[in-house]
């Protein structure tokens, strides 16, 4: 028997009622009624279609039927289009993961020959096991889990680093993202509370089309009590008078804030700074942070005024084109995250040599400052003074390893009372039903929550923050940092077609890269956490975005397994060292997985009677079609591959006018010069 027809009796079992229950705790067959028309019922009837023709029930050829008429639907055509190519794809994966992987193979037949002899639980195990094994552990025993992967995570120091970070506030760029929008449609822009010529300029700019998509962008005129700007920069500058209270920080001293603008229209870049600075002066003013706010505008101009020349200064005369695909901070989040990390280095030639890191916060979190002295000895800027940041050591498999990253970790709003070491993403039981049952990334999640972010250093614990520290793979994408001679050397990057997790992904471009001189790492820094407000004051910003962020889970899915085959490094390798949690998404059988994942979870919000079934489905449709329709595979190797290039030719840029800078050289000194006039007029001056 073919592993296409034992697939199929394993759907038989998971969404269709006839000798046993659904596993799934759906049947398919009791959602497929195709006399049903309107446009709900044109959704709920394809999905369950796509299911019913997938497995071997007896409803299987009148699904399949149901599904190519569908093609010629104006209602169905499109989601047709998508589940049929879908099936085409899921038989051909299945297939070749079986000639290729024979652990898969295994699993697959054990699976298939428990389907009418295991109990509910054993079967459930058996599925999960299949499509996701990273979360097949005990549940009932997860501090037996969370010590195995702490082990796993264990860096022995060798050299500590002498010239750690001594004055955060002179030696740290504090960086973070806005992605702003234009005004919800039932707005009367006249009515909103912003600068005259920013008004004008949005009537012309709202009869474009959108170019850019992001989860929940700030509508410019959004109330100032829901505003991520106001109030992530409010609480940084708060957390930062708190440091001078202490002595942390000289009551005379500013610290750089690099925020980056990614706009969703056209025509709004050049309205940014005067929305933000309108903003800020009316409801929060800022004391202690020297604000610097850069569009993709600005990029371009630090492209054609500093970087351009400065290259042929030295005699590079190619690459231009590269450059300008990468540096920017318009488009996926993978493009701003990058550049947020790379503006240090261009800082720190041009601008301010004494800058030593970068730091990322996001504006949703704030620092508990007096909650951290009570509970971790010290305030944030203490927590930054370690010099286990930018230290060398041995991993828990001999590599050579350097910390020239560090992070740290969040602790939700409404659980600080308890301690600031509360874990973000906590353990719950699985569900043996639905989607949970090919697919539950919070498992692996809570996993490495626990293991890796609630670590703690010192007399009691496994670890003393001196010989011995916990490396991070999961990272959050605020909380963490590098040390802008790290990034210098290793060069990381998020591709740019990374929309989800793109925190996640920067490491992996370096992940087994310099060997001889040690892999980059992040080093755990326990007692450095950032308090997570999202719900406490943008509830429902969390509540409209809830169906984009599940289509981008399962987006993550497969652009994470596929960034993960182009890489150069053995896929086993990769695997191991990104499991738990990042790795989950490196999926054996990524396209099954997506399609099963939305598919169940749109059957099982039909089976609610919720509207957000076909809304769900839609979404999927638009934004996964794309992924599964073409050679993708190429496409994205080939741009990792001028990425790569370009951000090498970036650092090398840089490097070499750094150099020709210190020999007093005029033609540079013009560009350096330049260079500060452009970063001057991007300051917000509040």
């Amino acid at each position: 028997m073919s592993a296409s027809e034992k697939f199929s009796a394993i759907m038989e079992r998971l969404v269709c009622s006839s000798d046993f229950p659904a596993l799934s705790g759906y049947a398919a067959e009791d959602q497929f009624r195709p006399g049903e028309t309107d446009d709900d019922a044109a959704a709920r009837n394809v999905n369950a279609a796509f299911l019913l023709s997938l497995s071997a029930c007896k409803d299987r050829g009148k699904a399949a039927a149901y599904l190519r008429e569908s093609l010629n639907s104006d209602t169905r055509s499109a989601m047709a289009r998508f589940f049929l190519k879908g099936t085409e794809h899921i038989m051909h994966e299945l297939e070749e993961r079986c000639a290729a992987d024979h652990t898969f193979e295994r699993e697959l037949d054990d699976l298939y020959g428990s389907l009418n002899s295991a109990s509910h639980h054993e079967l459930a195990l058996k599925v999960r096991n299949l499509f996701f094994p990273e979360g097949n552990f005990n549940i009932d025993d997860t501090g037996e889990a969370v010590r195995s992967l702490r082990e796993k995570r264990r860096v022995a120091i060798t050299h500590l680093n002498k010239d750690h970070i001594t004055e955060p506030a002179r030696q740290i760029i504090f960086t973070s993202n806005v992605l702003l929008t234009v005004p919800p449609v039932n707005k009367n822009i006249d009515e909103l509370d912003l600068p005259f010529p920013v008004k004008e300029s949005l009537r012309e700019i709202v009869e474009k089309d959108q170019i850019y998509w992001y989860d929940h962008p700030i509508p410019m005129g959004v109330a100032p009590e829901s505003n991520e700007v106001i109030y992530g920069l409010g609480r940084l500058d708060e957390a930062l008078t708190f440091e001078k209270q202490t002595g942390r920080m000289d009551w005379s001293d500013f610290i750089t804030c690099v925020l980056s603008v990614s706009v969703t229209h056209e025509g709004m870049h050049d309205i940014s700074r005067e929305y933000l600075t309108h903003e800020l002066k009316n409801n929060c003013r800022l004391k202690n942070i020297r604000l610097f706010v850069l569009t993709e505008k600005d990029c371009e101009k630090i492209l054609n005024d500093i970087i351009l020349p400065s290259a042929k200064l030295l005699g590079i005369r190619a690459g231009a084109d590269l450059l300008f695909e990468i540096f920017g901070v318009d488009g996926e989040y993978g493009r701003h995250y990058t550049f947020l990390k790379a503006i240090s280095a261009f800082w720190q030639v041009f601008i301010d040599e004494n800058m030593l890191a970068t730091f990322k916060i996001d504006l949703d979190q704030a620092f508990p400052q007096r909650e951290l002295v009570a509970e971790t000895g010290d305030s944030a800027f203490g927590h930054f003074m370690t010099p286990l940041w930018g230290a060398d050591g041995t991993d828990g498999r001999g590599n050579m390893v350097h910390l020239g990253m560090m992070a740290g970790a969040l602790v939700n709003d409404r659980d600080i009372g308890m301690s600031v070491y509360t874990a973000d993403v906590t353990f719950e039981m699985p569900r043996d039903a639905g989607e949970a049952l090919v697919f539950n990334s919070r498992l692996p999640q809570a996993l490495s929550t626990e293991a890796e972010m609630t670590a703690r250093y010192g007399e009691g614990f496994a670890y003393d923050g001196v010989s011995s520290v916990v490396q991070r793979v999961h990272v959050t994408g605020g909380t963490n940092g590098i040390l802008i001679g790290s990034l210098r050397k290793y060069r990381p990057f998020t591709p740019s077609f990374v929309g989800r997790a793109e925190d996640q992904a920067y490491l992996m471009s370096v992940l087994f890269r310099y060997r001889d001189s040690g892999f980059l790492r992040y080093v755990h820094k326990d007692g450095l956490i950032m308090r997570h407000d999202k719900e406490s004051f943008a509830g429902d910003a969390i509540k409209t975005a809830r169906l984009g962020k599940i289509i981008g889970d399962y987006v993550r899915i497969l652009i994470f397994s596929r960034y993960a085959a182009l890489l150069p490094w053995e896929s086993k390798d990769i695997k191991e060292a990104l499991d738990p949690f990042t790795g989950c998404f490196i999926s054996r059988i990524p396209v099954t997985v997506v399609f099963l994942r939305l598919a169940l979870r749109t059957m099982e919000l039909f089976h609610e009677g919720s509207s957000d079934g076909a809304r769900l489905l839609k979404l999927g449709v638009e934004r996964l079609y794309p992924l599964v329709a073409g050679e993708e595979e190429a496409i994205l190797k080939t741009r990792f591959e001028r990425e790569e290039a370009g951000w090498s030719l970036f650092y090398d840029i840089l490097d070499g006018v750094e150099l020709i800078l210190k020999k007093k050289d005029a033609g540079a000194a013009t560009i350096s010069q330049k260079a500060q006039e452009i970063i001057e007029e991007c300051l917000v001056h509040l």
